[in-house]
């Protein structure tokens, strides 16, 4: 009895000690977030970047800096199909998109389908699974 006594002091203990740190450090701010109809962020205290899509947590996590203006990953003659819905292309056009991506490294996939969400442009249909190969 007076082991278990022991080891829940230590945990309760360790548990406080790594509370305060948390805290000391900046990351005790868990506020709601609320986004403006502009897209800035108005909580206070908050680490997303102003006009956050939201998706910065897995930006961070796969190491890409968050960014506000879109990277291009030499697919700029893809911005001709922005608007257009993902069921709406042809195979040559799906085919431009293929090569693109088949051409890029794995760890630049992630990137490269936000850049297109930033720009507008959906990715096929076709090219769903293909892509979702880069992410098992």
């Amino acid at each position: 009895m007076g082991g278990a006594l022991i080891i829940l002091a230590v945990t309760v203990a360790f548990g406080l000690l790594l509370y305060y740190n948390h805290n000391r450090r900046g990351g005790g701010h868990h506020a709601a977030v609320a986004d403006s109809p502009d897209g800035s962020d108005t909580s206070e205290g908050s680490d997303r970047p102003s006009g956050c899509c939201g998706m910065h947590a897995v930006c961070e996590k796969l190491g890409q800096p968050y960014v506000e203006k879109p990277v291009y990953y030499e697919d700029e003659e893809l911005n001709r199909y922005a608007g257009r819905p993902a069921d709406g292309y042809d195979e040559a056009e799906t085919d431009e998109f293929r090569e693109v991506l088949m051409t890029m490294r794995d760890d630049e996939v992630g990137g490269w389908l936000e850049s297109l969400e930033r720009r507008g442009v959906a990715l096929p249909e076709g090219l769903r699974d293909e892509v979702g190969l880069f992410f098992k």
